[in-house]
């Protein structure tokens, strides 16, 4: 079943259900669980809200409009500054990408062949760069438009989302994300931009770097721990 929701004062999404809080306080809700909070005071749009228990792709699109509508709201917020900001678009991260999982793809081969030790810093220092690069990308959101186009199934529990950025001049600018549905939450595992994966991009140059090191993991953490710094 789907309803219709304004966007009002407070809104909790769940992948089963929605509560909704009115100016008054009153509530109208189905089951909440792994809720996800933003406020959408200021925002006039109307978000279609699947509240079905079942993974869909009706929810996955919905979960890529969600994050995108608060990371915009965050990045135009000129009460806060850029280190306020960098704190929530690192929040938004953990809170919406699988950084576990796309960080082990990037390493690709050479993720077996750490020790554990390496494995968590690896993944650690990992978590810091992407932090880092897509902070700084954020932090140059000048009112560009975010618009979710469309979404289909990509297998068993994977969706892939269609977005696009409407910049404020030249051409639009196509990005694809590829969401799945793991223990009980959507994830989002890569993300391309005008069709090149990020994750992809990434495994191609930490594969570089450490095969110009003699194939020693060491290296690529050397490396990390300087561009996080």
């Amino acid at each position: 079943m789907l309803k219709n929701y304004k966007m009002k004062p407070i809104l909790f999404i769940t992948t089963i259900g929605v509560l909704f809080i009115t100016a008054s306080g009153a509530t109208n809700a189905t089951t909440l669980s792994n809720a996800v909070y933003y406020d959408f005071n200021k925002m006039e749009e109307t978000l279609v809200i699947d509240v079905s228990v079942t993974q869909t792709v009706q929810s996955a699109q919905n979960f890529i409009k969600i994050m995108g509508s608060e990371a915009i709201g965050f990045m135009a917020d000129s009460t806060l500054n850029e280190t306020q900001k960098k704190q929530k678009f690192k929040e938004l991260l953990d809170d919406r990408f699988d950084m576990e999982t796309i960080g082990r793809f990037v390493a690709g081969a050479y993720w077996k062949v750490m020790t554990k030790e390496q494995q968590d810093e690896y993944q650690n220092l990992f978590n810091k760069l992407i932090v880092l690069i897509y902070s700084n990308r954020f932090l140059e959101y000048e009112g560009q438009k975010f618009i979710v186009d469309s979404a289909k199934n990509s297998g068993d529990s994977d969706f892939i989302v269609q977005s696009h950025i409407v910049p404020l001049s030249g051409e639009n600018i196509p990005i694809s994300w590829h969401v799945r549905w793991k223990n009980g939450n959507y994830n989002i595992i890569d993300v391309k931009i005008k069709d090149v994966s990020m994750a992809i991009s990434q495994k191609s140059e930490f594969s570089s770097i450490i095969q110009r090191g003699g194939g020693d993991p060491e290296v690529l953490l050397k490396h990390l721990k300087e561009k996080v710094g």
